[in-house]
């Protein structure tokens, strides 16, 4: 048996105050949408005050993050793929595979800035505006071995 008092001692206290019709309410919903979370609950671990010095910093990131990455794309991405048309017009293999593992190591770099900025810096951000507490966005939650 999971629950020795019966499913109702396994719930929350706030669950059997306001079980779930009546939990929906128009402000924990936009709450939901915004907070950088998956999966609706009507109470969320909240922190105390927002940490301005933190938002800023995590702004400043992701701006400078996605100028970086319009800087790659625009310095080494666009060159190799306007070198490559004449070449895949003629179906050049060989300048073509060339082509490829040139941009190869540009797209690794511009999809790990690119996660940095948006799992590290903006919802990091999104979550210090709205003191939303847990941020633990991006663990191994895919091969874990309990709900905690």
């Amino acid at each position: 048996m999971l629950h020795p008092g019966g499913p109702q001692s396994a719930l929350p206290e706030i669950y059997t105050k306001c079980p779930y019709p009546r939990n929906i309410t128009l402000g924990n919903l936009c709450y939901f949408w915004w907070a950088p979370t998956l999966v609706y609950q009507p109470y969320y671990p909240r922190t105390e005050r927002i940490r301005w010095t933190f938002f800023f910093k995590r702004v400043g990131e992701t701006l400078a993050l996605i100028v970086f990455i319009w800087l790659t794309c625009a310095q080494y991405a666009e060159p190799v793929l306007r070198n490559s048309l004449d070449k895949m017009a003629v179906l050049d293999f060989p300048s073509i595979i060339e082509r490829l593992m040139k941009l190869s190591t540009i797209s690794l770099v511009v999809w790990l800035a690119g996660f940095f900025a948006l799992f590290q810096s903006f919802l990091n951000a999104l979550a210090e505006i709205l003191r939303f507490g847990d941020r633990q966005f991006y663990e191994d939650w895919w091969n874990s071995n309990s709900l905690k």
